[in-house]
């Protein structure tokens, strides 16, 4: 015997993984995890696999839906209000909507986010300016977001305010061992041997390919 569960809406369950249509927006390689069509209009779901140090939004207002962080890996700083505070892998941040925020990936390490929004419909401003994955990051059309922007009822303010130098250390500020390893390769490649060898334990070995030598 088949037992079909149908929604009262006609919503069936699905599944999606990274590999399902990735692209990027404004350059950041992403996923669209669930779009108001998937969820009946109740929520948007994006996944940011890896947003470069320094990264950062502009500092804007969503006037029709209210936007969610769950930060996967890395370090990011938020601003909400003017109010900044930073958050580390594990951290979740709430950005009402009406009240500008933004956010920057901060750190040496690129970090890796989840971002909803409920309801959903904002969605169509990111597909919308959505670029094959294999494109290389460019800077985005600013007259094209702007006009998206006022279509899907969101305020662009400008660059972020001045993040402070003293921002409240993160609830759980331990650093995961992808950020480790990305550091201390990018410490190596540099030549920066005092900040590589702290990284690294007091029994490190290394185990060298003598191919070519």
């Amino acid at each position: 015997m088949t037992v079909t569960h149908q929604t009262p809406t006609g919503i069936q369950p699905y599944r999606n993984t990274r590999n399902d249509g990735p692209f990027r927006f404004l350059g950041i390689p992403s996923v669209m995890r669930a779009t108001s069509d998937s969820t009946g209009g109740t929520f948007k779901l994006i996944e940011h696999l890896e947003m470069p140090a320094g990264s950062a939004s502009p500092y804007h207002t969503h006037h029709r839906e209210d936007e969610s962080f769950y930060v996967l890996e890395g370090e990011m700083a938020f601003v909400c209000g003017g109010e900044w505070m930073k958050a580390a892998a594990g951290d979740f941040v709430y950005g009402p909507r009406e009240i500008a925020h933004g956010f920057q990936v901060i750190g040496d390490s690129p970090a890796q986010m989840l971002l909803m929004c409920t309801p959903g419909g904002f969605e169509g401003f990111v597909l919308e300016q959505a670029t094959a994955i294999a494109e290389p990051p460019s800077p985005p059309d600013m007259g094209k977001l702007m006009t998206l922007a006022a279509k899907y009822g969101i305020d662009i303010h400008g660059p972020l305010p001045e993040m402070p130098d003293d921002l409240p250390a993160a609830k759980n500020s331990r650093p995961s061992l992808k950020n480790l390893i990305h550091l201390w390769i990018d410490c190596f490649n540099r030549r920066d041997w005092k900040t590589e060898s702290s990284l690294r334990a007091e029994d490190f070995l290394a185990f060298l390919s003598a191919d070519g030598l």
